[in-house]
């Protein structure tokens, strides 16, 4: 397929195109960003393309591209809401009502010994009394890595304190 069948091609589905992607997303320039990756995904493979229904394959990539899209703005918009919870909920005074309490003192200094994520982890999991779940979706790591990160963490702590 040469520049121009492409082009051909491309002006042939591009209406239909748009109005499907209009339909999917109620709004021209999201219809039209959705078109323009659906061309881009088939200049990447149209040597390749052995498929005789372009149409059906071109409304397909739209389709999946933009409920990828969706995907991944609700989940942006649960970790973003997540954050912004977690830091209206001040870390300082938490902490400075925490450093009031004489006998903490020591578990305090402990914790500031240690690196991050061990720290991070430990005081999100322990003081601000953040599910596993919520600190991966936060932090990115998966749940079995915050499990094991809140384990060796503990392990840590326990010998600074030993040391303390």
């Amino acid at each position: 397929m040469n520049e121009k069948d492409l082009d051909q091609l491309i002006e042939e589905f591009y209406p239909t195109l748009l109005l499907y992607g209009i339909s999917l997303t109620r709004s021209k320039s999201e219809a039209e960003d959705l078109v323009q990756e659906a061309i881009y995904r088939f200049l990447l493979v149209y040597d390749q393309f052995e498929n005789q229904n372009l149409k059906g394959w071109f409304i397909r990539v739209m389709r999946n591209y933009f409920f990828d899209k969706k995907r991944e703005e609700k989940n942006k918009k649960k970790v973003q809401g997540k954050i912004i919870v977690f830091y209206q909920e001040s870390v300082e005074d938490a902490l400075s009502v925490f450093l009031r309490k004489k006998e903490h003192e020591s578990l305090y200094n402990a914790l500031d010994l240690l690196d991050n994520p061990y720290r991070e982890i430990l005081v999100s999991h322990y003081f601000l009394e953040m599910s596993v779940k919520d600190i991966a979706d936060i932090t990115g790591y998966k749940m079995s890595n915050i499990k094991v990160i809140l384990y060796r963490g503990r392990k840590m702590l326990k010998e600074a304190l030993k040391d303390a």
